[in-house]
């Protein structure tokens, strides 16, 4: 005889079963080319640099290890690859907002570096949609692995991508240009 449920536990729920990899990709790249015949205008991709830095395992070992400073420049130097390839404008986002710093910006090689010294990252990024989308930027995405953040960029009006999305694609465009 089954027990019967309580009102403190829950319910088993069937996980969702997720498409392939290469479709989630494919469909990324077709929505990015269908804006480059409407509008000159490029694309935004704001990156939340630490949590794609947690998930990535090439430079999950430096991060975890506090090495912090090697995680951000070899993010950065495969971000600039992409943003090339990709013809999108790479923004990358790093909290700073423990380090007592003012929020200031770089560039290296066409990407933009933004420590946010008054505030996290993820309220930059979500403040930097809305600006952008209000600019009349055709298209805004958001690549992080936070739940929260990804329901919130989607809400502000942006295309959001997961830390493994761009992992995958950064992959594959390595790939496809080497070979």
């Amino acid at each position: 005889m089954p027990r019967p449920s309580t009102s403190y536990r829950r319910k088993k729920v069937e996980k969702e079963e997720l498409p392939e990899d290469t479709e989630l990709y494919r469909f990324f790249s077709y929505i990015y080319n269908t804006n480059q015949g409407i509008d000159n205008a490029v694309p935004v991709l704001l990156v939340d640099g630490y949590n794609v830095c947690g998930y990535w395992p090439k430079l999950e070992n430096h991060f975890i290890k506090g090495r912090l400073d090697v995680a951000r420049q070899k993010l950065i130097e495969e971000l600039v690859e992409f943003s090339m390839i990709r013809e999108v404008k790479v923004v990358v986002v790093f909290d700073a907002l423990m380090s007592g710093l003012p929020t200031h910006k770089e560039e290296f090689i066409g990407v933009d570096i933004v420590f946010p010294g008054e505030t996290c990252a993820d309220a930059w990024i979500e403040k930097e949609i809305v600006a952008l989308r209000e600019d009349g930027c055709p298209k805004v995405w958001v690549v992080t692995s936070d739940h929260l953040q990804q329901h919130a960029a989607y809400g502000a009006g942006a295309f959001v991508w997961s830390s493994k999305a761009l992992v995958s694609e950064v992959s594959l465009i390595i790939y496809y240009t080497c070979c």
